[in-house]
């Protein structure tokens, strides 16, 4: 049995789902946090890692970014990065 076969069985989906999910393009929500991740990363590089997530978000601000506060810190929170 291929890997493909048995990780479909082992979590209840279809061969034809896991291949449609696979080859499907990216949504904009997530091309938008790509985007969002790159610059808060950035902004936090150039700060040399002093900036949190208010001041990533004034400085996404002054750029006309309009972004929401909790979604700068909820995008940046799996990367590890820390004000």
């Amino acid at each position: 049995m291929d890997p493909v076969s048995t990780m479909c069985r082992v979590l209840g989906v279809s061969r034809s789902g896991f291949y449609a999910w696979r080859d499907r393009a990216r949504s904009r929500m997530a091309a938008d946090d790509a985007e969002l991740l790159e610059r808060v990363r950035d902004i936090h590089r150039r700060s040399y890692g002093t900036y949190g997530a208010p001041r990533v978000h004034a400085e996404l601000a002054d750029a006309g970014v309009r972004v929401g506060r909790k979604r700068v810190a909820g995008s940046w929170r799996p990367t590890g990065c820390r004000g």
